[in-house]
């Protein structure tokens, strides 16, 4: 699809989802991540305080191990008024849980709690945190959440991570049944 000029609010879905489709798909296609760049540039021209275009953006420094660059856009975020956003403090979290930064990325997983406790990516990003830490019982709390409030069939590779995650922290915990949920 054409996404030149003139660029409107109402065709940054469209572009978001192609950037994150490309994301995706980095380590298949040479320039992914370059073009992915481009739309989540373009796409924050008309995002209207709305911060996916750069958590996108974000994401995609990630993707291409550019963690620093990843890290100075989550902080940016949260330092230009996206503070109120949840997920801002959820995937800063789970960069700095990458790293090992356990203390400050739990802190960052209490404040997206206190944003938006059923968020199915913050509890999601905080139980995968709950799992690597072996805290079986509050991994399995936050991935049941989670799974409570799972995204669509849309986030098809999301819903099923949720379940996987959840699955171990059951298994962990010595649950052999399906899910409460």
């Amino acid at each position: 699809p054409e996404f030149g000029p003139p660029f409107s609010p109402c065709r940054c879905r469209p572009v978001l989802e192609l950037a994150a489709w490309r994301v995706g798909r980095s380590h298949e296609a040479p320039g992914a991540l370059k073009a992915a760049e481009e739309l989540y540039a373009l796409a924050a021209t008309v995002a209207d305080n709305d911060p996916a275009p750069r958590l996108g953006m974000a994401r995609c420094y990630e993707a291409g191990f550019r963690f620093e660059d990843a890290y100075r856009e989550y902080t940016s975020l949260l330092s230009d008024g996206y503070d109120g956003h949840a997920v801002v403090h959820a995937r800063l979290g789970a960069l700095e849980a990458r790293f090992r930064l356990f203390d400050s990325a739990e802190r960052r997983f209490a404040e997206a709690e206190r944003r938006e406790r059923t968020n199915w990516e913050v509890q999601w990003s905080k139980g995968r945190l709950l799992l690597a830490r072996h805290r079986w019982a509050e991994a399995l709390a936050a991935l049941e959440l989670a799974y409570k409030f799972e995204p669509g069939p849309e986030r098809r590779s999301a819903r099923v991570g949720i379940r996987l995650d959840l699955a171990a922290a059951r298994l962990a915990e010595g649950l052999l049944d399906g899910p409460t949920g």
